[in-house]
């Protein structure tokens, strides 16, 4: 058959949605009327050729249907199951078809033997066709269940679609059996330390392990979708039998809206210092314990991601029985722009102290800091002065502000007057301007919650150990972290090393609170800045 293909523009092709493709096969009843169906959601055939859905759905196989419906599809009629659980495969001699007769038959190619389906499983195996090898094998032990090499082939091929509990029930069904081979007991150790260690996928995990379907269930998933009881209760399913047919009912619309509400993008810790990715270019992962927490725009825990490993840090000292709250905006953004994603993608009014002091400021100051914040940055030291001081004009002595203790908006414009400065002392050579650097750095610092214990620029050095008090860490630690490291450069042109020496340590401090990685990780993350200046670590 001859390529087809399109010359349109890219920009004028209509986008299709992940969400929208469907495994299309045409289907006869026992009267011998045909009908075409639409599968969607099925695991591991959105890439698969004619050939795989052949295996995957061969002439011949029986299919049962839940709660089946017709819908016209490009002005056919056809059988839609959106919801892959809803489909199940039923065997040629099962009593449920016992009874019925069909007016067309199918003879069967099919292997016949446990040995012939491991043959298939194998060739499969070895192109890569993961989920067709799972059938094969799965097959094979439908004939055979105590078969040890089918057991360990579909172990394999289990790991190899991320379907980790049934590969570990596989391995651990070889071991227990106690063989001789040394050989085939090493292959099972390894397959089960595989399955136990690796998770992954959220329909593909729930199609294979019960107890994730649980865990999605207790999720939040909207209003509208009731909420099972928490902790889910454990099942001991013993895995997949059939890999084409799921251990639990999947609702598709609850998965998806589970990972709408409570998906987390990976930003992992290179991408948070050296500069944002593509928002949509970044993976999200569900976690269940980090879902559970509430938010706060002042949270009491900081998240880290190391690859698609997440850790959560306390942000603060906590009382015993105090609530682990993240932060599902940046405290930095403006009011309008918090309340927007917590209303619209959660449905609730956020009542944390900074939401109450920004409510209590006028409209006009609001809407002012909004403008302020979306600026560009400033380009002159003048211009930055002048953003500053309306900032400043924002915010409102209220009792409601005095009682948050915090105007992080603040920090984003301390931030720009100081790089303006650090401009401007490049430019001059003038070293008043480090000083001004420092001092914007240190005012910012004070305008997230950050005790300053010695503010000297010169003279005689505090006695404390750190310029800051420890016990009261500020909030946007990932914002002040890099500007500890500019302050520090200031006070090297200033040639005021220990109190430079000093900040150094509140920055791998700063550090640490977020990531936990200490001092060697904070030289890795900050190498580059690290390495303009004239101390070290």
């Amino acid at each position: 058959m001859a390529t087809k293909f399109s010359t349109a523009k890219l920009m004028d092709l209509e986008r299709i949605c992940i969400s929208h493709m469907t495994v299309g096969q045409r289907y006869e009843d026992p009267e011998g009327g045909t009908c075409r169906l639409a599968l969607y959601h099925y695991p591991f055939t959105l890439n698969c050729s004619e050939d795989e859905a052949d295996d995957l759905f061969p002439i011949g196989c029986i299919l049962a249907i839940r709660e089946p419906y017709y819908e016209i599809a490009s002005d056919v009629p056809t059988i839609q199951v959106k919801a892959p659980s809803d489909i199940t495969f039923i065997a040629q001699d099962s009593p449920l078809v016992n009874d019925v007769t069909w007016l067309n038959t199918f003879t069967s190619y099919d292997p016949k033997t446990p040995d012939h389906w491991k043959e298939r499983g194998v060739g499969h195996f070895k192109n890569k066709l993961w989920f067709c090898a799972a059938i094969s094998f799965s097959q094979g032990l439908s004939l055979d269940p105590v078969h040890h090499l089918l057991l360990l082939n579909r172990a394999e091929t289990y790991l190899r679609l991320e379907w980790y509990n049934s590969a570990a029930r596989d391995a651990d069904a070889v071991l227990a059996m106690e063989l001789d081979d040394p050989t085939l007991n090493r292959k099972a150790v390894v397959r089960a330390t595989k399955a136990h260690y690796y998770a992954d996928r959220v329909v593909q995990r729930m199609w294979e392990d019960p107890n994730v379907g649980a865990t999605i269930n207790t999720m939040y998933a909207g209003d509208a979708v009731a909420v099972a009881d928490y902790p889910p209760a454990h099942s001991s399913s013993s895995g997949l039998k059939d890999p084409r047919v799921s251990t639990v009912d999947i609702d598709i619309l609850r998965v998806e809206a589970v990972c709408v509400l409570n998906a987390f993008r990976l930003d992992t810790i290179d991408t948070q210092t050296q500069g944002q990715a593509n928002s949509d270019e970044r993976p999200v992962a569900l976690y269940f314990l980090p879902s559970l927490c509430n938010h706060a725009c002042i949270p009491s825990a900081i998240r880290s991601f190391f690859g698609d490993v997440m850790v959560m840090r306390a942000s603060r000292p906590l009382e015993a029985g105090e609530e682990i709250t993240l932060g599902y905006s940046g405290t930095t953004r403006p009011f309008e722009e918090r309340s927007k994603v917590t209303q619209e993608q959660w449905g609730f009014t956020c009542e944390c102290l900074l939401c109450k002091a920004d409510r209590a400021d006028s409209a006009t100051a609001r809407q002012q800091r909004v403008r302020l914040y979306a600026m560009s940055p400033a380009q002159t030291l003048a211009q930055a002065q002048s953003r500053l001081a309306a900032m400043k004009a924002t915010y409102p002595d209220t009792p409601e502000r005095q009682a948050c203790g915090i105007k992080p908006a603040l920090l984003i414009a301390y931030r720009e007057l100081a790089e303006a400065c650090v401009a401007e002392c490049d430019a001059t050579f003038d070293v008043k301007y480090a000083v001004q650097c420092a001092e914007a750095i240190m005012d910012g610092f004070e305008t997230v919650g950050m005790v300053i214990l010695d503010r000297t620029i010169s003279g005689r050095v505090g006695p404390a150990a750190l310029p800051v008090d420890a016990t009261q860490p500020p909030c946007a630690v990932h914002l002040c972290t890099p500007m500890v490291l500019q302050l520090v450069g200031s006070l090297c042109v200033l040639r005021e090393r220990v109190r430079a020496t000093n900040w150094l340590k509140v920055a791998i401090w700063l550090e640490d609170l977020e990531t936990g990685g200490g001092k060697s990780l904070f030289q890795e993350i900050y190498k580059k800045m690290l390495s303009s200046l004239p101390i070290r670590v």
